[in-house]
């Protein structure tokens, strides 16, 4: 990892292009491990540790202020859970330096049912600390069939740092108006058991996404971590996308609507489609 005054960041790979993974409020950038691994033969892939004590518009500057520090000016970015509020909003507001989005597990405003599931993961931090707050988190976080065989990992971060990553999810407000505003292609991605942020929210975002931009992936099995938890069928999906980014507009590979959802937004394929040779 390498300090520069304000961030702690990694740049690993030798690709042309680089992919830039934004890591969600209840995990690191260690999260990103398997994903980095499946890039960097073909990208550079650039990973940091997300401010999550600073405001929203802070966080924004920051990315902002790494990619000039690292004299890059155009990245794919990857975003997992709220982080794809700040990749699509950055997007939105710097249309020129971002080439595509990835949103994995994302959501564009907090309803009061993600309010009520992120206030009982606060409850159990004020009651018993970041062990109770990692079992009462642990149903929202992982898809039944994960926790069906295997015990979740308690959350790496500290009792301060998750209290903060609460507060960051609470308070970011509507910003749906910078995804009308995104000109690049936008992958979202979701597991088709994710209790957290339930495909509904993605069907949100692709709603916003210009018409012929965006595309949604379901990944069966997969719940809110669904990188983590399927991550072979996650990283497949995304380096399809990003193999064919450029062309996504002008030609989207004959993809197979697998429902007539009645709007004008993206289409809803699954992700053997994307995977199409």
């Amino acid at each position: 990892m390498i300090q520069t005054d304000a961030q702690t960041y990694e740049l690993s790979g030798a690709g042309l292009e680089t992919v830039v993974l934004l890591h969600g409020e209840f995990s690191q950038p260690s999260a990103w491990q398997r994903t980095l691994d499946a890039l960097t033969p073909k990208y550079r892939v650039l990973t940091y540790a997300r401010s999550l004590e600073d405001s929203f518009e802070t966080q924004l500057a920051d990315l902002e202020g790494l990619l000039d520090h690292l004299e890059l000016p155009a990245v794919h970015l990857i975003a997992h859970s709220a982080s794809g509020v700040l990749a699509y909003s950055f997007a939105g507001q710097h249309p020129t330096r971002v080439l595509s989005l990835c949103l994995v597990g994302g959501f564009t405003r907090l309803d009061a049912p993600l309010e009520l599931k992120l206030r009982s993961i606060n409850a159990g931090l004020e009651a018993g600390g970041v062990p109770l707050a990692s079992s009462v988190a642990a149903p929202w976080l992982w898809g039944s069939a994960y926790l069906y065989s295997n015990t979740p990992a308690p959350l790496t971060l500290s009792s301060e740092q998750l209290q903060f990553a609460i507060i960051g999810m609470l308070s970011p407000g509507d910003q749906r108006k910078w995804l009308r505003a995104v000109n690049c292609p936008v992958l979202v991605a979701v597991g088709s058991d994710d209790v957290l942020t339930p495909l509904r929210y993605s069907h949100e975002i692709v709603e916003w996404v210009k018409q012929g931009l965006g595309v949604l992936v379901t990944i069966t099995g997969g719940g809110h971590n669904a990188p983590l938890e399927k991550p072979d069928e996650f990283n497949r999906i995304l380096i399809g996308f990003l193999e064919r980014y450029a062309s996504f507009t002008s030609s989207p590979w004959a993809l197979d609507d697998d429902e007539d959802d009645g709007d004008s937004g993206a289409d809803y394929v699954d992700f053997n489609d994307l995977e199409r040779k």
